[in-house]
């Protein structure tokens, strides 16, 4: 990390948690959410918020998989991964393509269409929702703005002079997509390369002071399966880390590692960039006015608001060390990496030579140490280190 944590993460960190970005992707999100519990309640089933993105692309028309795994941002193997579960549920099929017979292509099958046009009217609904918190006039000012930004960017689905009509319920998922393979594309440029749609689901949600799986799968939308499996991929990427909540022992908490949030303040340079790139469209009033709009509906409409708290250096404390949970930094404990008593290099070295001659650490460094891992973790560490160093002299 940085060594200026309290004003260049601070300031990361506040941009982060609210920007028109975040607040176009929950509005997506919020739309699908509820459209998907509405189908689901009318007898769709096997549905998942997954299946937004695929659904929407094979309502244009049918495609080949090579083309849906570049609309998607994703491999091949990926994307057919992801739509099997959405063939098994009779929503897709396979046809041969009419301009290559040798070839195939996905489309949706009758059930699909049924669920496609049962979607239409429920995003109707929403869409009705959005005009009482914002009114009338003024949602239909948003939904061209959202209109023109599509058409613009050169959105395929959306470029049609007659995208004017469109509801900006229904714009609100596919602008966000383009929006979001344009940030994974700047931040591939910036050295953080195949970061899959599937990974803001998990990464939006995580707090500084940890975030609970559960709550996560809640707001994103997807089991908590589903969810175990790109944890474990962000994880192995060295983003985030799983840590057991110290006061709910069966709750498990999702941190960013200092890895992770060094991608947030990559992030925040990559959406800075886009947002000129927006405002460049748009002009800059229309943009400010663009902005409000989605703020106001956002503040009215989504829960997300209070998931990510304001930064302060003893919650990023929480994220930095072994971590602990936020009673660690409220009374029940005092430790922190950004302690100005912790020790330098040479100190932690010293520490563990002495473990591995065997012999007890006593000094200043040992309690720190003790202080971050508490005792019990800290004397096995000890002995793990004083076994390598008699199994080294022998």
């Amino acid at each position: 990390m940085p060594t200026d944590h309290h004003n260049g993460l601070g300031a990361a960190w506040e941009r982060y948690r609210s920007n028109p970005i975040r607040h176009l992707g929950a509005l997506a999100a919020y739309a699908e959410k509820h459209t998907m519990a509405a189908l689901t309640a009318k007898g769709f089933s096997q549905l998942s918020m997954q299946f937004s993105a695929p659904l929407s692309l094979l309502s244009q028309r049918p495609m080949r998989l090579t083309d849906m795994a570049e609309r998607l941002n994703m491999s091949k193997q990926l994307c057919l991964q992801s739509l099997r579960p959405l063939k098994a549920a009779n929503y897709i099929e396979q046809q041969a393509d009419p301009s290559d017979g040798r070839a195939r292509q996905m489309a949706l099958s009758p059930q699909g269409k049924k669920l496609i046009r049962q979607a239409a009217r429920e995003l109707s609904t929403i869409n009705q929702g959005f005009a009482k918190h914002l009114g009338e006039k003024n949602l239909q000012a948003f939904t061209r703005l959202l209109a023109k930004l599509a058409t613009e960017l050169n959105i395929p689905a959306l470029i049609s002079p007659a995208s004017v009509a469109l509801q900006a319920s229904t714009m609100l998922g596919i602008v966000n997509r383009h929006l979001h393979t344009q940030l994974t594309q700047k931040l591939a440029d910036r050295g953080y390369g195949n970061m899959q749609l599937s990974y803001g689901q998990v990464l939006l949600y995580v707090d500084l002071g940890g975030t609970p799986m559960k709550d996560i799968a809640e707001k994103s939308g997807v089991s908590l399966q589903a969810l175990s499996r790109t944890v474990g991929e962000l994880e192995n990427r060295g983003l985030i880390s799983r840590r057991t909540d110290a006061e709910d022992r069966r709750s498990r908490l999702v941190f960013f590692t200092p890895t992770g949030l060094n991608m947030i303040q990559t992030s925040v340079s990559a959406m800075d960039e886009l947002e000129n790139e927006m405002q460049t469209l748009f002009g800059t009033a229309a943009f400010k006015r663009f902005c409000r709009y989605l703020e106001k509906l956002y503040n009215t409409t989504t829960p997300e608001q209070d998931i990510l708290k304001p930064y302060t250096p003893e919650r990023a404390a929480i994220t930095l060390n072994t971590g602990k949970s936020d009673a660690a930094t409220s009374g029940k404990g005092n430790s922190s990496p950004l302690d100005t008593n912790a020790p330098g290099q040479q100190e932690i070295l010293a520490f563990l030579a002495q473990c591995l001659s065997g012999t007890p650490p006593a000094d200043d460094t040992g309690q720190w140490v003790r202080k971050c891992l508490g005792d019990q973790k800290a004397q096995q560490l000890q002995r793990h280190l004083a076994t390598l160093g008699e199994k080294r002299i022998s």
